[in-house]
């Protein structure tokens, strides 16, 4: 299993957050599960905050701190990747190779940590606005015009910064 608990703590987040009680069987099994696994994956941190703050227990905030140290501990210039240690075919070592999807979530799963008061960093905070600018794209001017005549524009944001390669 690639991502133990990360399912798990993702469905539980949604259930939590479309107001089914905590004290639900479905919850509660999950829950069970999501506090018997040591994640040491991006996602599966962030998905454990996003679920664990969703309970809003302040039982749980000693694991929250836990796992958003752990999860501030794999920044990189303020933005994530996938840890060095999975092993299989669907995955190699990317050292340096940061993206926004793991980033999105990270960044999430602190969220969740500082609204159950466990607090960011500024310095890493002020990383990932500059990391998240970095894969910010150009505006690309389209034949459309606004209503005033000027013409209209769009940018997004690339998975990967222009110097990383692809997958």
């Amino acid at each position: 299993l690639s991502y133990p608990s990360g399912m798990t703590s993702l469905a539980v987040y949604t259930l939590l957050k479309s107001g089914v009680p905590v004290d639900h069987p479905c919850v509660a099994l999950g829950l069970e599960n999501m506090l018997s696994v040591d994640p040491h994956e991006t996602y599966v941190i962030a998905c454990q905050l996003l679920a664990l703050g969703a309970t809003g227990n302040p039982a749980h905030h000693p694991r929250m701190a836990e796992l958003a140290e752990r999860l501030r501990s794999f920044a990189v210039r303020g933005s994530w990747s996938y840890p060095l240690g999975h092993q299989g075919p669907r995955f190699s070592d990317r050292p340096g190779n940061l993206d926004l999807s793991n980033a999105q979530f990270a960044v999430l799963g602190l969220y969740a940590a500082h609204k159950a008061g466990i607090p960011a960093p500024k310095r890493l905070l002020a990383d990932v606005i500059r990391q998240t600018r970095f894969h910010q794209q150009l505006p690309q001017k389209h034949d459309e015009k606004h209503a005033d005549g000027t013409p209209k524009a769009s940018a997004g944001f690339a998975y990967r910064g222009p110097d990383q390669p692809g997958l």
